[in-house]
């Protein structure tokens, strides 16, 4: 909700696009998730994806990239959708259908834990600039600027800009 067309126009300025994003990481025993607007670039196989299609993007350590692409939205994958779960319904009337789960729920750590590079679109100040030599302006968008962090926690984040005021928006960038 706090997303501005001003946001959308530095995205574009940065070859970028924000996009609405369900995450989801493993790492040793902690796992996270997390969906959140992200920006991310075209070297991202799910900057591509517009409109009513939807994607999971799958990360294997063996096989790289794989993408599930297709419809997700829009009245007939909407319809589809529908008539699939009345005839699952129909198909199993009074038959408790077992789902193969493990017993014990995972438990997510905090994602604030993991480092993220991020967009930050501020005021334009001598802090600012100082504090991110990288920024980048618009010139149809004057007294404001934006730029995008090295991999940082939340809290190192928080950190770097607790001196800073101004900042009108934060998106992580994937």
């Amino acid at each position: 909700s706090n997303i501005t067309d001003i946001d959308t126009a530095f995205a574009k300025a940065m070859g970028k696009k924000i996009k609405l994003v369900g995450t989801s990481k493993k790492v040793a025993a902690n796992v996270y998730a997390e969906v959140a607007p992200v920006l991310m670039g075209a070297e991202n196989p799910l900057y591509a994806v517009d409109d009513v299609m939807n994607a999971i993007l799958v990360k294997g350590n063996m096989l790289g990239d794989v993408m599930f692409y297709g419809a997700g939205a829009g009245k007939l994958p909407t319809a589809s959708a529908v008539v699939s779960d009345i005839i699952d319904c129909v198909k199993n009337d009074l038959k408790n259908v077992p789902i193969d789960m493990a017993p014990d729920s995972m438990k997510l750590s905090d994602v604030g834990e993991l480092k993220s590079r991020y967009y930050i679109r501020s005021e334009k100040s001598e802090a600012f600039s100082k504090a991110f030599p990288e920024a980048v302006s618009i010139p149809e968008i004057s007294g404001e600027c934006a730029a995008i962090t090295e991999e940082l926690t939340a809290a190192e984040l928080s950190e770097k800009t607790e001196a800073l005021s101004g900042i009108k928006n934060i998106l992580k960038v994937l």
